[in-house]
């Protein structure tokens, strides 16, 4: 083209200037090979090339380059941009040579002298390096100027904490393309690097996470390709890694709290001064790990140790592991809390004997405790296990409460519960006991007592005994409703309500009862009465010989009886207000009069009875009955035969006696009576009054008897005469011996 453009169009010259250029060229080619030691491919597009002197390879026909083998960096075949998660040096918005620290932190020096390099040195400088001028050197033949100017942009990261991962990147561009394959040199940390664009231009290389803080500089070379007639480049900048950030954790201890209350936990955890939030930290108990707590945005946690931690000291340990993605390092805290244990308290429950419904019952309780009364606190009182209120203790710790006058009889469970005071540390205590209220007594007594009398009370039937009584037990206090039905007592009988003896005339009606109570039933009625005649020991009369029998009424009314004395009616009328309320008797039948034989044996007033439905009426007499036994002589003489008896009205009965000479004479009207054994004059005769059944004995003695007595007297005369005074009492006193 040079030549076309001089007009020489010949083609003879043409030829020749071409022939002389391509042995120009290949002489420049051989010189340059020989400089660097090496063969370079002249193909653009990365035809494969000859290893260096330094055990470098050429770049591959490969897209992607391939890195130098080192055992301390390894650069990555495309760039990485690295953000920083620090809430203290955040990145900058585009890449930057050097970045400013945040003003919290300050950098750390470089580092020492005798810190070891992370990568040694190439053992052999690159040539590449030295290319510094504008020209290359071609050899002996003409000089060739490079015309291809290049590119060299370094991205660094920002200030980062240390053991975060740096990633830097460099990229090489001509002005048509990225410039891939080239053989760049980064320097860091102190070695020198030798590393191949990638297909992009580009060569990236991390630092070691245990790199110390410092600034470091950074530099990348490009010397230049003299084949592809590129210019040599470089970039410089430097890396910044800050110190890692010291922790604290303010632990916050409650002083000595009292058992079964909450025990809050605190803790700030901070970071040069500034609260670290969204972290983590372990909370353990007694060495035991109890849970993870999260820091809130002002770095702090909070606990609340259970109601239930038993008494005593229990150690708390707070740890932070640190958080490597922002550089902070682990902390840790202790502390102590002691649980002081409860204070003991007891409940006193004093609880009434066994009361009868409706009457005064008051029940007592006492709260107590180590320290003595716990005074203005509440008991609370249950019956059979049903809560009913809360008593206030007084001064003394004492509180009472009286058991309502309505409560039914029966048996109840009493409890007292003190719940404990939190706040105090007292203990919860109860105590139970059994409360007894007796039913009510209630009373009926029917007038004139009949039996089967169906009483109500509260709809509880009871039926009266034959006494004409009932009694209903009534379980409370109050009012009540009462009825009575009159009975049924068959056709000997015929009966009707009257009134009760409060003046009550309905046979239901309501009863109010605040204590136990009597009340009769008053009735009238009529009554078919058999009558029964006895003697004054209970054996049968001879009706027959009985005249004159009268009965007393009610009211001095008079019933005259006649033989055979058949059942009669007998009308009780209702008792009167003065006789239910006991000032006056129950008014009663009575014998009038009866005579027995002509003698009267009855006295006005005898044998009274009150009508009622059995309807046997027994009426003693006052006939009686009379034993007599006579005596047998000792010495001759016979044994009586009979005896004789007289009455009064000088009628004479004859009764003859036994073997063993007695006789019992019976049906004997009360009177004056003479005994006397009849044909002879040596038996007594009695005369006695006849009130009651009696015995009598009648000594009988013979002629032989009288005739030794009087024997025995004259003898004892005449040794009164005739013995002297001494031996006379000698005689007496062996008399008096035989007596005795």
């Amino acid at each position: 083209g040079y030549f076309k453009e001089n007009g020489l169009a010949h083609m003879r010259i043409r030829n020749l200037v071409v022939v002389v250029a391509c042995v120009i060229l290949f002489v420049a080619i051989e010189a340059l090979s020989l400089s660097h030691q090496t063969r370079r491919p002249f193909d653009t597009a990365g035809a494969a090339g000859a290893a260096g002197p330094c055990g470098a390879a050429a770049p591959s026909p490969n897209p992607i380059s391939s890195p130098i083998s080192s055992p301390i960096a390894s650069p990555v075949s495309s760039p990485v941009a690295v953000a920083s998660s620090s809430p203290l040096a955040q990145p900058a918005a585009s890449p930057s040579p050097v970045t400013q620290p945040a003003a919290l932190i300050s950098p750390a020096a470089a580092p020492p002298a005798a810190l070891a390099p992370l990568a040694a040195p190439s053992p052999c400088p690159s040539p590449i390096v030295t290319l510094t001028t504008a020209q290359v050197n071609l050899g002996s033949g003409s000089p060739a100027t490079p015309t291809v100017p290049s590119a060299m942009s370094l991205t660094l990261p920002p200030p980062t904490l240390a053991g975060l991962q740096m990633t830097l990147s460099a990229t090489l561009t001509s002005p048509a393309a990225p410039i891939a394959g080239a053989a760049v040199t980064l320097g860091v940390l102190g070695q020198n690097l030798v590393m191949y664009t990638s297909p992009q231009g580009t060569i990236t290389y991390s630092l070691r996470r245990d790199t110390p803080p410092g600034t470091y500089p950074v530099t990348v070379t490009y010397p230049g390709d003299s084949v592809r007639m590129i210019l040599p480049t470089n970039a410089a900048g430097a890396v910044t890694v800050l110190p890692r950030i010291g922790t604290a954790i303010s632990l916050s201890l409650p002083p000595a709290t009292m058992f079964d209350q909450e025990v809050p936990i605190s803790a700030i955890l901070t970071a040069g001064g500034v609260p670290l939030a969204g972290d983590t930290l372990n909370l353990s108990i007694d060495g035991v790990h109890k849970l993870d707590l999260i820091a809130d945005a002002n770095g702090a946690v909070a606990y609340k140790l259970s109601r239930g931690t038993p008494p005593g000291a229990h150690a708390i340990d707070l740890v932070y592991h640190g958080n490597a993605a922002i550089g902070v390092a682990p902390a840790s805290a202790s502390g102590t809390i002691t649980i002081l244990p409860p204070i003991k308290t007891w409940v006193n429950l004093s609880l009434p004997q066994p009361t009868k419904a409706g009457q005064k019952m008051t029940l007592t309780v006492s709260l107590q405790s180590d320290n003595g009364p716990l005074r203005r606190h509440a008991v609370h009182i249950s019956i059979d296990g049903k809560p009913k209120l809360g008593l206030i203790t007084d001064d003394s710790g004492t509180a009472h409460l009286d058991i309502s006058r309505s409560t039914p009889a029966g048996t109840y469970t009493i409890g007292a519960d003190f719940q404990g005071d939190r706040p105090t540390g007292l203990s919860p205590s109860s105590n139970t006991g059994t409360m007894t209220i007796l039913p009510l007594s209630f009373d009926v007594q029917t007038v004139p007592a009949m039996a089967g009398v169906v009483v109500h009370v509260d709809g509880v039937a009871v039926l009266t005994n034959p006494d004409g009584a009932a009694t209903l037990p009534v379980a409370f206090a109050g009012d009540h409703s009462l009825s009575i039905d009159a009975p049924d007592l068959g056709p000997a009988a015929r009966t009707q309500f009257a009134r009760w003896s409060d003046g009550v005339a309905k046979s239901s009606r309501p009863l109010r009862m605040l204590a136990d109570a009597r009340i009769y039933a008053s009735f009238s009625a009529d009554y078919l009465t058999k009558l029964r005649f006895t003697d004054g020991n209970g054996g049968p009369v001879d009706t027959t010989k009985l005249t004159d029998v009268t009965l007393a009424g009610l009211e001095g009314a008079t019933i005259a009886l006649r033989s055979p004395y058949d059942p009669v009616w007998l009308n009780v009328p209702a008792p009167s207000r003065a006789v239910l309320d006991g000032t006056l008797t129950i008014p009663k039948f009575s014998v009038a009069s009866g005579k027995f034989e002509g003698v009267s044996v009855v006295n006005r007033g005898d044998d009274q009875y009150v009508p009622n439905a059995s309807g046997n009426w027994t009426i003693k007499l006052r006939i009686y009955s009379l034993d007599i036994h006579t005596r047998h002589p000792l010495v001759g003489g016979g044994v009586p035969t009979q005896v004789a008896v007289v009455l009064q009205s000088g009628r004479r009965l004859t009764a003859p006696l036994d073997s063993g000479g007695s006789a019992t004479l019976n049906g004997l009207p009360r009177g004056s009576y003479t005994v006397m054994v009849p044909h002879t004059r040596l038996a007594a005769q009695f005369t006695l009054s006849l009130t009651r059944s009696q015995s009598v004995t009648i000594p009988v003695v013979s002629r032989m008897e009288i005739a030794s007595s009087l024997l025995l007297l004259a003898l004892l005369a005449g040794m009164l005469v005739l013995l002297p005074s001494r031996r006379w009492l000698l005689i007496v006193h062996l008399l008096q011996r035989i007596r005795r």
